[in-house]
């Protein structure tokens, strides 16, 4: 009998924009020893409303370099009420959380202009930013040029099929030592079965030293016999 494919686990960088180039290079340096270009670049097209990717064609052409799957992470990645509590929380990271139908999906289109631009085509794979959908149809989506989603818990096609992720991060706002609490979401996440586990890495896990953690638990699911995959990957394989 064949030998049964080793079980997957994703790893994947998200914020990828300009402004964050430094951190972004020794997160991926250290990664490529562990996984290659086994990697998803969420890359956020216009970061704050002031860094379009169409303005950097080096960082464009060193994210398509970098990882094998470049994702679409939102617009702008700003909220547009950052007073509101749970904006505050996220550090005014939910982009979606206080949009319309109407105006999220035009974010979705004006990133996806961009991605165009910038990488000669749609991205197929979307990340919300602080995995807040807001207002978000999986229709509209589709339409949008989007064909999965990447949320904290779950991978979702378009048409409504999912897996569960186990996502270990330690990004969770303003505040530094909330990473630690926010590690344990991937570890009781993990308990479920057949969820695929997910490290997201973000450039602030750079200058708050969250990164060797974030290393090791990469080292660990490798050791643990699985191997590393792409967010693109998981949604063929549940076709």
């Amino acid at each position: 009998m064949p030998a049964a494919a080793p079980r997957p686990f994703v790893v994947c960088v998200h914020d990828a924009a300009p402004p964050f180039r430094r951190e972004l290079g020794e997160i991926v340096a250290q990664l490529g020893e562990l996984v290659g270009r086994t990697l998803c670049l969420a890359v956020v097209p216009c970061w704050q409303g002031r860094w379009p990717l169409t303005g950097d064609r080096r960082f464009c052409e060193w994210a398509q370099a970098a990882a094998g799957e470049l994702l679409l992470h939102g617009y702008t990645h700003a909220t547009s009420h950052p007073r509101r509590l749970w904006s505050r929380v996220v550090g005014g990271a939910n982009e979606f959380g206080a949009l319309g139908a109407e105006a999220a999906h035009e974010h979705v289109a004006q990133g996806q202009a961009i991605a165009r631009v910038a990488f000669g085509g749609d991205l197929p794979g979307f990340v919300p930013p602080a995995w807040h959908m807001g207002a978000l149809e999986r229709a509209r989506l589709r339409a949008c040029g989007v064909r999965y989603t990447v949320g904290l818990v779950r991978l979702t096609t378009g048409d409504g099929a999912g897996i569960p992720l186990a996502t270990w991060s330690w990004d969770a706002g303003p505040i530094r030592t909330a990473g630690v609490a926010a590690e344990w979401i991937g570890r009781l996440a993990a308990l479920r079965a057949r969820a695929v586990p997910c490290v997201a890495l973000h450039p602030a896990d750079v200058r708050r030293g969250y990164l060797p953690r974030a290393l090791a638990r990469v080292r660990s699911l490798l050791a643990d016999g699985r191997a590393p995959a792409l967010f693109h990957n998981i949604a063929e394989g549940m076709a």
